[in-house]
């Protein structure tokens, strides 16, 4: 499909993305049916339900109404019977204690922008308010440029990649949430013997020109409710969650994860950053907080535990702030650029 080549500039970088993005579109949308989207079908509709639907819109009586609620009350009841009838354990019972709570399609309430304090109705104002609301950072104005020096105080070695780093990162993660490209991993794994290639060159090029392809920054972006909040008119009752093209989320994960093991290695942070970090899980962090209170406690002392919660913390990242503290750190120019 591809020939593989080594790129020299980014906007090669860029084209060849996009090239094998739009490769992989056209022949997963030639081979594949797309769904419809359409409303789920009720568990316990059959093709009864189905003929007396046609034969209603065909007649249109008062016969063939009558008719068509019959056979659905019919339906129902041998659908729940059965449910019933193949109960076995608890958990069945909890399951069917459950079929009074329907789910539905959530449809958000007007949205009282708090900054403005105008309602918002339409789709167009709601996606207005959540981005002015969720994808603002107020913080930039306090951000650094990105060109200020920097004195590292050490020199980090980014080691190269190879085929099994990136199938690692990319099929072996499980079947992720597409992006705008629509391209699920199963669809990656499948074409994975024609792509390899083309795929290893391009992630190569990414990291020795420090350059990620414009066709990977395109998110969709999702607007989840988060759980129980008193009022879901306030914008700041979601959470945004950016759906990024699974080969630009590999490109991502690869790069985090030789990051995690290099920040270990050349100790860039301290030895109580737990969290986000191989071989240093919460597990660890419970552990070793437990073990620190048992040893207070025998020496007869008190201890207390402070425990802090940052508010949007990573809304309020300053990128020129932290592209500066990695430079210090030791990290090279075209790893954090």
């Amino acid at each position: 499909m591809f020939r593989r080549t080594e790129a020299l500039y980014t906007n090669e970088l860029d084209r060849l993305a996009s090239s094998l993005t739009q490769a992989l579109i056209k022949a997963y949308t030639g081979s594949a049916k797309r769904s419809t989207n359409g409303p789920l079908q009720q568990p316990w509709w059959n093709e009864d339900c189905t003929k007396a639907v046609h034969e209603h819109r065909t007649a249109k009586t008062p016969v063939s109404k009558r008719s068509l609620r019959r056979t659905v009350r019919k339906a129902k009841r041998a659908f729940y019977i059965s449910k019933i009838d193949k109960v076995e354990n608890i958990n069945d019972v909890f399951r069917i204690a459950k079929w009074h709570q329907t789910t539905g399609i959530y449809r958000t309430p007007p949205l009282a922008d708090p900054s403005n304090l105008t309602i918002a109705n339409s789709i167009e104002e709601k996606r207005e308010a959540f981005a002015s609301n969720l994808l603002t950072n107020s913080a930039e104005v306090d951000d650094i440029p990105f060109d200020i020096p920097a004195i590292p105080s050490r020199s980090i070695i980014f080691p190269d990649i190879d085929l099994q780093d990136i199938e690692l990162a990319i099929l072996k993660t499980g079947n992720t949430a597409p992006g705008a490209d629509e391209i699920p991993t199963r669809i990656l794994q499948i074409a994975w013997p024609l792509i390899r290639d083309i795929t290893l060159s391009l992630f190569k090029g990414c990291l020795n020109l420090g350059h990620h392809p414009e066709c990977f920054r395109i998110a969709t972006i999702a607007i989840i409710p988060k759980p129980n909040k008193p009022d879901y008119t306030n914008p700041r009752s979601y959470r945004p969650i950016a759906l990024l093209s699974v080969l630009g989320k590999g490109l991502e994960r690869l790069i985090a994860k030789k990051i995690s093991w290099l920040a270990l290695n050349y100790k860039v942070l301290a030895n109580q950053q737990f969290g986000a970090l191989p071989l240093r899980s919460s597990v660890d962090l419970t552990s070793c907080v437990t073990h620190d209170i048992e040893a207070s406690l025998k020496q007869g002392l008190k201890t207390t535990l402070l425990t802090m919660d940052v508010k949007g913390a990573f809304d309020a990242v300053l990128p020129g702030r932290l592209v500066n503290r990695l430079r210090e750190q030791g990290w090279s120019n075209k790893l954090v650029k």
